[in-house]
């Protein structure tokens, strides 16, 4: 979308419809994107996957969400 930027460490679940600008070391998912997780690590070439989401730390999500 224009306008919208991704922050630096943010991951976007595949399929993802990015509406709104993404924080910086947040990842996002669905259709509109909503944040479901803070990265605690970024995800890079020398990071397993295994490190990665041992790091993810849950957003609560409210009732309206």
């Amino acid at each position: 979308m224009p306008a919208v930027t991704i922050g630096r460490g943010a991951v976007v679940a595949a399929g993802s419809v990015v509406t709104q600008s993404v924080p910086a070391m947040t990842m996002v998912q669905g259709n509109p994107a909503r944040s479901i997780a803070k990265v605690g690590i970024p995800l890079k070439m020398n990071v397993s996957v295994r490190e990665f989401s041992k790091e993810l730390k849950a957003i609560k999500l409210s009732a309206t969400d």
